[in-house]
């Protein structure tokens, strides 16, 4: 079942360099409709499924870091340590955003 999700995933995405804008934009929510309605996610996909313990380094980091983080990054990471203090795995959308955050602030470090 993955092989044909991933030929369809496979397609649109070879639409992402499209000159047309909502071209693009309508090829990556018809990818995302794919994999979340196959009962995916993209790191499953493209297997690189994270560890907790990556994303609880990232966190901590940026904890250590606080005073490089705006008022909703901040909310944001107090969020997580909840969440993952529940024990639950973290959604693609909090995936990327605590990645982006992390990265953000190790920019600003150099």
């Amino acid at each position: 079942m993955h092989d044909a999700v991933k030929i369809k995933v496979a397609r649109l995405c070879g639409m992402f360099g499209s000159e047309h804008a909502g071209e693009r934009a309508n090829a990556a929510m018809l990818a995302d409709r794919a994999v979340k309605g196959a009962g995916l996610t993209w790191y499953i996909l493209l297997g690189i499924e994270p560890s907790k313990v990556d994303d609880l380094e990232k966190l901590n980091y940026c904890m250590r870091n606080r005073d490089r983080l705006n008022d909703w990054e901040l909310g944001f990471i107090d969020s997580i340590q909840r969440w993952l203090a529940k024990q639950r795995p973290l959604t693609d959308k909090q995936h990327e955003t605590l990645d982006s955050l992390y990265h953000e602030v190790k920019d600003k470090e150099d």
